[in-house]
């Protein structure tokens, strides 16, 4: 059984509610894992009347107005596209799908719900109650059940249908085949396909006093939304004096709770959401403060993986030193972190990712490959992405000030963000949480209190401010709470170990600093060496000498040959699984002249390629390169283009397929010899030509056509 969270710090006078437990199927919880249910429910000694209708409705057409720029981005002009493919949806999207329910013509209380808003409808004020549910699942795009408990009879489950149950809906009856995921109470079907449409019976009206909102959601996808929202209900619901309050949880592992008895509510002086309990004492101290001065800060619970079960944690010593070594060039602190990992200690690892731009390079890719090697002993990776650090930036590598980013346009870079993490981490056993959930919820004084720890000298005296400071550039105060943003993170989400690269020393070094304010353990720290460009210079997107997880296999392979030499062992330690003694082996080699730069480098791009796209893939680009780039011939996949029959000039012949901006262009093309038909260099400018099916232009070493002639 599990108890309300929190319900025994509260130690407030009891209040009851209609008997009743509430249950999660085991059939369900088989086919669907990562399902998890935030419960709030809530007591009155009246039913929330004409007082709130007002205030409830107000905040219901905000949440309406403000949804918009609460989902991502999408590049469909399709009405409720930017509903569907939110991630939050989406998780939704694939549940029901898994179950064998369309999604399309059933889709999701939530997704009705947003699309409905999103072209326009509106949603109608209904009482106080269900404006305050649907507020919070506008807010946090998180399905919110309503339930009148004293009309439920007996105990309340979420399960699959056992077939030929009634649901009565419109004034009509209808019968659930069997097998469909339902909330049902001992008589009767209470909602349909799970979250998709609930009966007349147990709906809230003016006359409810007892209130069960379900908030449903996935472990590892959604969890830490549906948390928020709980912490928002509980908020909201507060404000309206009930005569009792509580949040339950129900997941895998803990799957059924006893409601009857509820601690006395009002205001909580604690927030219910469950923290670690080294922090227990940290509540008490702020609930004990005047109430205009009290912040709760907001925990993320020990949030699961969304997949199968986590692997055992192994000590195997090789690993291990691996993980110590490999890459790394920063260690804090090493005894402590080597201890841990060979106890067997499960680990709460953090890699925070700020989605700056559209795409993940492989430099980038480094932190999330050592994230990979703590997931293969078992340990548990917890991916922050920066929605909200993103749009203020982190100063670390830069030497001028970087522009502030908007919401839009770091919703849009983070679109496929999960799917290229994905090509590197196990996202099945990954949680992913958004920075935005906890940042957002902090109050100005919060970060007053928080950089009252700090010093201007510490921030000044960093490398990148310090050399701005001399040279009299702008720092921008902004920059100057990134650390603590950062920091911030690792309290929130309980981290252990956090990953980055070098430049991130000082903000890592300040999440420790955060939490141990907050009397949490510090956090151990890894940090790799930075990557260079295939250019020598450090990999930057802003600088263009990237090699991205997602570039095509030929484009990957390319890039990787075209990197100075000097790169290829750094590369092959940090960029690939090539063993460790394999790599000193080649690298011996190469500085005893026993092996050629070009063949070792074949041998990295053929392990980059590989990892990200298969060996089949990586076996194409490499035959490619040896075809096109070796061989100067051209490439498989080479486009045809339609030309009218009969003798031309070659130069407008340039221009008619594409090759040439212009003819003067086309002309300097042909002179500098830079143009081949059928192999043979042409380097006349008034050269003639009568074109015909299949023949191949070249121009310059990457630009082919394949004549098709009408």
């Amino acid at each position: 059984m599990c108890r309300a969270l929190g319900a025994a710090d509260l130690k407030l006078e009891a209040g009851s509610v209609t008997p009743m437990r509430f249950w999660l199927g085991d059939d369900l919880l088989a086919q669907v894992p990562e399902y998890m249910v935030g419960v709030v429910v809530a007591r009155f000694a009246r039913p929330p009347g004409d007082s709130a209708a007002g205030w409830a409705a107000e905040l219901l057409a905000a949440a309406v107005a403000a949804l918009p720029s609460r989902l991502v981005p999408s590049e469909s002009p399709e009405p409720g596209a930017a509903v569907r493919s939110d991630p939050r949806v989406a998780a939704w999207r694939d549940a029901f799908s898994r179950l064998g329910i369309n999604p399309r013509r059933y889709p999701s209380s939530i997704e009705a719900l947003a699309t409905r808003v999103t072209k326009g409808s509106g949603l109608p004020s209904l009482n106080p109650l269900v404006d305050l549910a649907n507020t919070v699942a506008l807010r946090h795009l998180v399905p919110v059940g309503a339930h009148d408990l004293a009309v439920q009879t007996g105990d309340l489950g979420v399960r699959l249908s056992r077939g030929g149950e009634p649901f009565g809906v419109g004034g009509a009856d209808e019968r659930v085949p069997v097998g469909e995921p339902v909330y049902a109470d001992a008589t009767t079907v209470r909602t349909r396909r799970w979250v998709w449409r609930q009966a007349e019976a147990g709906r809230i009206t003016t006359t409810t006093t007892e209130v069960f909102l379900p908030i449903d959601g996935f472990r590892g996808r959604t969890e830490s939304f549906v948390l928020a929202a709980a912490q928002d209900l509980l908020d909201l619901l507060s404000s309206l004096s009930p005569l009792s309050l509580a949040l339950y949880r129900l997941d895998a592992d803990c799957r059924s709770v006893d409601l009857g008895v509820l601690p006395s509510a009002g205001r909580p002086d604690i927030r219910t959401l469950p923290v670690a309990s080294d922090l227990r004492a940290e509540f008490t101290r702020l609930a004990a403060s005047p109430p205009a001065e009290r912040r709760e800060l907001y925990m993320v619970d020990q949030p699961r993986s969304g997949g199968p079960a986590a692997p055992p944690v192994t000590t195997d010593d090789a690993a291990i030193q691996e993980i110590l070594e490999r890459t790394v060039e920063i260690v804090e602190v090493r005894a402590d972190l080597e201890k841990a990992l060979r106890a067997g200690q499960q680990l709460r690892v953090k890699l925070g990712i700020d989605p700056t731009g559209p795409r993940i390079h492989i430099g980038r890719a480094v932190t999330l490959r050592k994230m990979r090697q703590f997931q293969r002993l078992g340990h548990h990776a917890v991916l922050i992405v920066g929605d909200l650090t993103a749009q203020v930036g982190d100063a670390s590598d830069k030497d001028t000030e970087r522009p502030m980013l908007d919401a839009a346009q770091v919703r849009e870079n983070m679109r496929s963000y999960e799917q290229q993490i994905g090509m590197i981490v196990d996202v099945a056993q990954a949680e992913f949480q958004y920075n935005s959930t906890w940042l957002n919820a902090l109050t100005f004084k919060d970060v007053i209190n928080l950089a009252k720890h700090f010093t201007a000298a510490q921030m000044i005296q960093r490398e990148n401010f310090r050399n701005r400071w001399e040279a009299g550039e702008r720092i921008g105060l902004h920059e100057l709470l990134y650390p603590l943003m950062q920091g911030y993170d690792s309290l929130a989400i309980k981290a252990d170990v956090e990953l980055g690269g070098t430049d991130q020393l000082f903000n890592v070094l300040a999440g420790r600093k955060v939490q141990e304010i907050y009397g949490q353990k510090p956090q151990n720290v890894l940090l790799m060496g930075m990557i260079m460009g295939p250019d020598g210079r450090k990999m930057s997107t802003s600088w263009g000498n990237t090699i991205f997880v997602n570039d095509a296999p030929v484009d990957q392979y390319g890039k990787v040959m075209s990197t100075n030499d000097s790169l290829i062992i750094p590369y092959l330690e940090s960029c690939t699984d090539v063993p460790l003694p394999e790599i000193r082996r080649l690298a011996a080699d190469l500085a005893a002249g026993q092996a050629h730069p070009k063949e070792v480098k074949k041998f990295l791009a053929w392990h980059v390629v590989s990892q990200y796209h298969g060996i089949d893939a990586a076996n194409f680009a490499q035959a490619e390169f040896a075809q096109v780039v070796e061989q100067r011939g051209a490439p498989s996949d080479v486009p045809g283009v339609t030309v009218p029959a009969g003798e031309t000039r070659l130069a407008d012949l340039l221009l008619a397929t594409g090759q040439a901006p212009s003819k003067n262009h086309a002309r300097r093309l042909i002179e500098q010899g830079g143009v081949e038909i059928d192999g043979a260099r042409i380097a006349d400018v008034n050269a003639t030509l009568l074109p015909r099916d299949g023949m191949l232009i070249r121009c310059g070493k990457r630009s082919f056509v394949r004549l098709q002639v009408r």
